[in-house]
């Protein structure tokens, strides 16, 4: 597949997508959203049908392809440390998110202060953040080589892979986390493991794989992931975390040709898909969803939505009747109406509940999900809306080119 030039000017930041949840700082597309939708190989033919056809596209293949460059350049960052809770990622003095730089792993620039801080407990946040970081950029090299063919990609991939074999490896980091979790908190271990198992699936033809790199990955880390996994499920109930681990298990269960992990992570009548919407989107009085997930948290109501919408997604794909269950399909949709209808006419949102940045607490932050609405669940209530924050924010991201109108 050819890929178009990097037009001149096309800046490299974007506004109201930051990593680290901050205003100042945007990160690379290449590091995609955060939270994301997650989607492998299923969706490369709608992402070559917009490159295509659509210049907006071509210029966002172009950007990402280029900011790949530099990701090349460097090795896959996962060290091999203990992983700390994200949420300690916070000045102490004055409450603000500290500011991720990803070759300084101690002294954390506090925006509101100007000061440095430094500690045991942000350094162990800032493990977590590198390696959620690489996470993300081993699905979007992996989406490149799908895309590109090029075996630069697929090579980082694998490198990434078995190097996340050998921190699996170290179970002394899971002591005394919950269910024995890797990643922290078995929340944190449920992206890990999505966004891995689709940068294999994307990638595990390609020539750099020996037959013994297979069976490392397959068994070393999703055989010693998913069982914790499955183990937190057995007891968590509808919940944000729940909505990631379920989609972990389908999403690791597709790819690796598990049906009882599909059947576990999607179908389950209480964890699954429909038992999460149908109980994290109550309804009122009147029998009709209010759109509002349960926790009460703007920040929690969309990262739930986020592995509700990857559940459907895989639904869709394997073809199962949860893709067209009209009650699945509402709650969905009432979840991504319910902050239109609080947000005022610059699309500024309330602050409810925990994480981010009141400054950008905005739709915009989240313009990837009504992008996926407005192309995947139903064009004519969302379309306006994706269109008018395409308006002023641009279209960008790997949600616009896999599942956004054309």
């Amino acid at each position: 597949m050819a890929v178009p030039s990097l037009p001149v000017g096309l800046p490299l930041g974007t506004p109201h997508r930051p990593y680290t949840l901050m205003p100042g700082d945007s990160g690379l597309l290449v590091e995609d959203a955060w939270p994301s939708i997650y989607f492998g190989a299923e969706r490369l033919p709608a992402i070559r049908e917009k490159t295509n056809g659509a210049p907006w596209a071509r210029s966002m293949l172009a950007r990402l392809v280029a900011e790949a460059e530099g990701v090349l350049a460097e090795e896959p960052s996962q060290p091999l440390e203990r992983i700390g809770w994200r949420h300690q990622f916070y000045s102490k003095s004055s409450g603000e998110h500290l500011l991720y730089e990803r070759h300084s792993p101690h002294g954390f620039l506090d925006p509101a202060s100007g000061g440095l801080e430094a500690g045991e407990e942000e350094h162990a946040a800032w493990v977590l953040l590198t390696h959620e970081r690489t996470h993300r950029l081993l699905r979007s090299l992996a989406l490149l080589h799908g895309l590109t063919g090029d075996a630069r990609y697929a090579a980082w991939v694998r490198e990434g892979l078995l190097r996340a074999v050998e921190f699996f490896g170290h179970d002394e980091f899971r002591e005394g986390n919950r269910c024995r979790a890797l990643y922290f908190q078995p929340l944190y271990d449920g992206p890990a493991l999505t966004q891995m198992a689709l940068a294999y699936d994307l990638t595990r033809d390609a020539a750099c794989y020996s037959q013994a790199d297979h069976q490392a990955i397959v068994d070393g880390i999703f055989g010693k992931g998913i069982p914790y996994q499955l183990e937190f499920l057995d007891e968590i109930g509808v919940h944000n975390m729940g909505c990631y681990v379920s989609a972990a298990v389908a999403t690791c269960g597709q790819v690796l040709g598990r049906p009882e992990w599909v059947e576990r992570g999607l179908r389950h009548p209480l964890t699954g898909l429909h038992g999460q919407l149908r109980d994290g989107v109550r309804s009122g009085p009147d029998g009709q969803p209010d759109g509002f997930w349960y926790e009460g948290t703007m920040f929690y109501h969309f990262y739930s939505l986020c592995p509700l919408i990857t559940l459907w997604e895989l639904a869709r794909t394997l073809g199962d009747p949860l893709a067209a269950d009209a009650d699945v399909r509402e709650r969905l949709a009432a979840g991504l109406l319910a902050p239109v209808n609080l947000a005022d006419s610059r699309d500024r949102l309330p602050i409810l509940g925990d994480l981010g940045d009141p400054r950008v607490m905005s739709l915009e932050t989240y313009r990837h999900l009504y992008e996926w609405a407005a192309g995947r669940l139903d064009p004519e209530r969302f379309g306006p809306i994706a269109a008018r924050l395409a308006q002023r924010c641009g279209r960008d991201g790997w949600t616009a080119l896999a599942f956004g109108a054309t």
